[in-house]
């Protein structure tokens, strides 16, 4: 009979009757006759594993890797592998160290130098991944990491060749990536002006666009304050229209009436004259009396047969100043 206690970090498994029994991580436990029992480790475990392999292209290429994993199952681990002699642990490195170059093999023979270099972290850790998850399974463990940590070359004389070759590249690449950064701070410059110019003819637009608002609304208000306006205005020209027909018609009424007060003014002056060329020979009568008997005064007339014709010059005037003296006493 025998006490036993496993460690923070240890899994107590016990045997009896053909039956293995996990207890847990830290458990103790009285060993009684017929019963065995194991100390299996709960932590996480690196296995390593390296190899030299030529590549598709006959390169040979060092390879180093790194699996981490821990005991899922114990009762599986238990059966699968000898814990007696703390050899467990190193049959399990073991055998994950050989299934990982084994797989890492085949990759690598139908891999050329740069494609190793380049997915070593993704074709070649996943082929490991793959074939180690199916595994690990039927050990009762689970993996946590796998990674192919170095990919390097072997021969020295190759090695520097390539990475001269490298260099040059690099050295290109940069030559080439600075042609590229000036193509595209170029381009980004050619591109930023034709932005601002886009921009600066949208800004123009947009103000045309607003401007044109502008006079559309002024327009309408023009046109609204015309509409409040023009009836008024309209019945200010009619009631201005009807002041001037009257005051034509005023003006007519009057020039008719200055016309017929002129046509009485002449009507009249013209009967005036009429009676004053009557009336003028009566006027003039005291005048021709006066000259005519100034004609003859103091001379010595005499009358003979032949003497008729001076008369007759003389007679109708002395006949006429004789009617009108009649007149003029028939008047007064």
């Amino acid at each position: 009979m025998e006490f036993v206690k496993a460690k923070p970090n240890e899994y107590l498994v016990v045997a009896k009757s053909g039956k293995i029994k996990n207890l847990g991580v830290a458990r103790s436990a009285m060993i009684w006759p017929g019963q065995s029992f194991i100390m299996i480790p709960s932590t996480q475990i690196e296995a390593q594993f390296a190899m030299t392999q030529e590549s598709k292209d006959g390169i040979p290429l060092r390879f180093k890797g790194i699996v981490i994993y821990h005991v899922e199952n114990p009762e599986i681990v238990a059966q699968r592998f000898d814990f007696s002699e703390n050899k467990g642990l190193t049959d399990i490195n073991n055998l994950i160290a050989n299934v990982s170059l084994g797989e890492l093999r085949d990759k690598v023979s139908h891999m050329d130098m740069d494609a190793c270099i380049d997915e070593r972290k993704t074709t070649l850790t996943d082929a490991i991944v793959n074939e180690l998850s199916v595994i690990a399974q039927t050990w009762g463990i689970a993996i946590n990491v796998v990674q192919v940590a170095q990919v390097f070359i072997v021969e020295d004389e190759i090695r520097k060749q390539l990475e001269a070759e490298v260099r040059n590249q690099l050295r290109a690449n940069s030559e080439l990536s600075d042609i590229k950064t000036e193509e595209a701070i170029e381009r980004e410059s050619s591109a930023s002006e034709l932005r601002l110019k886009k921009e600066e003819f949208e800004n123009q637009k947009e103000r045309m666009n607003i401007e044109l608002e502008r006079k559309n609304l002024e327009r309408e208000h023009k046109q609204k304050d015309i509409a409040l306006v023009t009836p008024h205005k309209i019945f200010e020209a009619e009631q201005d229209m009807l002041v001037m027909t009257k005051m034509i018609d005023v003006y007519e009424f009057k020039a008719k009436m200055n016309l017929l007060k002129a046509k009485s003014m002449l009507v009249e002056e013209i009967e005036q004259n009429k009676i004053r060329k009557d009336m003028l020979p009566l006027e003039q009568v005291p005048q021709i009396a006066d000259s005519v008997s100034r004609m003859f005064n103091g001379a010595n007339l005499s009358f003979y047969n032949d003497s008729s014709q001076l008369m007759s010059g003389v007679a109708p005037m002395i006949d006429m100043v004789a009617r009108a003296l009649k007149q003029k006493e028939d008047i007064d």
